[in-house]
């Protein structure tokens, strides 16, 4: 069993420090957010490298080992590039311990209650020490949230505290024991049924008792995108534990401790959890006073849940831009993709042709300069609601083009460029490709309906970086997937 937490307020004042800090950084920076996303993710990891109880020792040599840990966690993102996360770990760190001849005494009495200075030699003695930690963090993460990208850079930094579940010793050691019977001033050294002789190869093993620990944790890598709700962590991180967990010294009892009733088997405690005090001193020492625990190394973690929209959007686009291109390499052809329900209610309902009939009446009503101003307003309204990867105008895009044509055809000094659009679904290059053969495809439409190709001026791709309204819903990308006349007088 684990002692009851004391004196560690000066510790945990710095872990709630921790948790404050990384909620307000959320709060705050949940209110710069701009875009919706899929806010829950979930995952299960381990990860393994150096992972020790790292100490000073006055005596021997204390040797850092590896460990590892595996989890479950869940992250809360705020904005496409801040998250918010914490798990349950089980974390496993070892260490081994090696000295030679150490010689040390201690006063006890014998099976009859007389007392006696037990002497030891102790040799070739080696000791395997094991914690098992449950540890619980509480993490800030920033991710980059590029379009298109398949991995994204990851950071990771705040606290863990660490709650002591198994501490296990093992030790192999060669003594030479004796005891001194100060009123005979006698040693002896032979009687093995009082503990004293030569006792080779001698293990033991017990338990190991640690306080609470807090950690300061960071984490970095990169974030691979498996599917629209599979990502794969792989990265490397460090703890570093900030308190120290052994437990006091006043505490502790010898290294070997005197069993009366059957004094062969003489009891070897840790050297962690102990202390001794050398031939010719009067004074008790440690073999270490302070222990943090650090682990060092990799980790993988596999998530589950959707991530950001966007970013589950522009992995979609890539990918059907991507393997259209790859069927026509030689073509900025893309096929249409079927309308939405709402687009199709609009064709059925044969709203767009009325705006430049309507247009027209206005225009005979007002004075010229009102009457042009009306009709540059009208020729300048987008053709939208294209496809995520059509290029070819379709019926809805013809319908609205035909207007335009209407009063193109009315003025015929009007000369104009073509701008096409997009949503900021997708890579730049996808969107270049896409934006530019929007333009080619109107352009086209508009000279087989009559319109001079003199009148067309240029055609320029604006990708995505003139937005209509803000990309945050499939409704308002619909608006910014477009192509729009700019006229000149």
């Amino acid at each position: 069993m684990f002692a009851p937490i004391k004196n560690q307020n000066t510790m945990k004042r710095s872990f709630i420090k921790i948790t404050i800090i990384a909620i307000l950084s959320l709060l705050v920076s949940r209110g710069f957010s701009a875009e919706r996303c899929s806010r829950h993710e979930f995952s299960v990891y381990g990860g393994g490298g150096l992972s020790t109880l790292n100490y000073k020792v006055n005596f021997g040599t204390q040797r850092m080992n590896l460990g590892g840990h595996f989890g479950f966690g869940y992250r809360y993102f705020f904005s496409p590039n801040w998250a918010l996360g914490t798990s349950v770990e089980l974390e496993f760190y070892r260490t081994r311990f090696d000295m030679d001849n150490l010689s040390f005494r201690f006063m006890t009495t014998d099976m009859q209650g007389v007392e006696f200075e037990f002497r030891s030699i102790v040799s070739n003695f080696e000791e395997r020490q094991r914690a098992m930690l449950l540890q619980i963090p509480l993490m800030l993460q920033f991710q980059t949230n590029k379009p298109g990208r398949q991995h994204q850079f990851y950071a990771a930094v705040g606290g863990k505290i660490g709650i002591p579940v198994r501490g296990r010793y093992n030790s192999t050691a060669d003594f030479r024991n004796a005891g001194y019977f100060s009123y005979e001033n006698s040693l002896y050294d032979t009687q093995e049924f009082m503990g004293f002789g030569n006792f080779p190869n001698r293990r033991s093993q017990g338990s190991l008792n640690f306080k609470t620990s807090f950690f300061l944790s960071a984490e970095t890598g990169i974030k691979w995108r498996l599917n629209d709700r599979h990502s794969l962590y792989t990265g490397l991180y460090i703890d570093y534990g900030l308190n120290n967990i052994a437990r006091a010294a006043s505490t502790r009892p010898t290294l070997i401790e005197y069993n009366k009733a059957n004094p062969r088997a003489f009891v070897v405690n840790s050297i962690i959890n102990s202390q001794y005090t050398p031939m010719g001193s009067n004074t008790a020492q440690v073999f270490t006073d302070k222990i943090r625990p650090i682990a060092i190394g990799i980790k993988m973690r596999l998530t589950f849940g959707r991530g950001c929209e966007r970013r589950n959007a522009q992995a979609a686009s890539q990918a059907i831009l991507s393997k259209t291109i790859s069927q026509q390499p030689n073509s900025l052809q893309i096929v249409q993709s079927d309308y939405d329900e709402e687009t199709q209610k609009a064709l059925a309902g044969g709203v767009v042709g009325e705006a430049a009939e309507e247009t027209l009446h206005k225009a005979g009503e007002a004075t010229e300069e009102e009457r042009m101003n009306a009709i540059i307003k009208q020729l300048g309204q987008p053709i939208d609601r294209y496809a995520l990867n059509q290029v070819e105008p379709g019926e809805y895009q013809k319908q609205k083009l035909d207007e335009k044509i209407a009063l193109l055809k009315q003025y015929p000094n009007l000369k104009f460029y073509i701008q096409g659009h997009t949503c900021d679904i997708g890579t730049r290059e996808a969107n270049e490709r896409v934006g530019f053969g929007r333009d080619v495809g109107v352009r086209a439409y508009i000279i087989s309906q009559g319109i001079d190709p003199s009148r067309i001026l240029g055609v320029e791709c604006k990708r995505d970086t003139m937005p209509l309204v803000p990309n945050t819903s499939e409704e308002n990308r619909r608006k910014n997937r477009r192509v729009q006349l700019i006229i000149v007088q």
